[in-house]
């Protein structure tokens, strides 16, 4: 599977499919175009066009770059949990690139203290982190909550659902994916 060089390239292509077919004609021209010019399977360009091109309707391709606008970067997501003895902490952060490839990686440590005529401390200090990594689109949907499509390099495909604090800013700190609160 291929996948569109940058932000700009999706625009222009998004461009000309409003130019030949608005609406959901529109969505099934992309989803043939994916099929046929990106190598994308079936339901791959099924969930990206559907997702990318919800409305397909006079602007569209300007409202999906102003969304990408919005994602492009790195969020972080910290929790952390302690006990009498027990930490953990894990941190998710996913990264969304310009050249629309993003990376999403998990990282957790944990660590324990034993009390007692033998004082024992341990912690995992170089966790292996989960990491994966593919491809990425927001929806034409200029709103406060709208979705992304990830297609991932082992070619699962999914929506994230991001939603914003505020729908009037262009440049957010913060968000939430996927009901998570994450922060630029």
């Amino acid at each position: 599977m291929q996948n569109f060089v940058d932000m700009p390239a999706l625009h222009d292509f998004l461009n000309s499919i409003y130019e030949c077919q608005e609406g959901e004609p529109g969505q099934k021209l992309l989803k043939e175009e994916l099929i046929k010019q990106l190598q994308f399977t079936e339901a791959q360009a099924q969930l990206y066009s559907s997702t990318v091109l919800t409305k397909n309707s006079n602007g569209s391709a300007d409202w999906v770059n102003m969304n990408a606008g919005k994602m492009l970067g790195s969020w972080v997501h910290i929790d952390q949990y302690s006990s009498a003895g027990y930490m953990n902490s894990k941190t998710d952060s996913w990264v969304f690139n310009e050249d629309l490839t993003y990376q999403h990686k998990i990282e957790k440590y944990e660590s324990s203290l034993s009390l007692g005529a033998f004082q024992n401390f341990s912690m995992s200090s170089n966790p292996t982190p989960t990491i994966s990594f593919g491809i990425w689109a927001p929806s034409d949907r200029l709103e406060q909550t709208f979705n992304v499509v990830i297609i991932a390099s082992s070619g699962y495909a999914s929506i994230l659902k991001v939603a914003w604090p505020n729908d009037k800013d262009f440049i957010c700190k913060s968000c939430t994916i996927d009901g998570v609160q994450y922060a630029k």
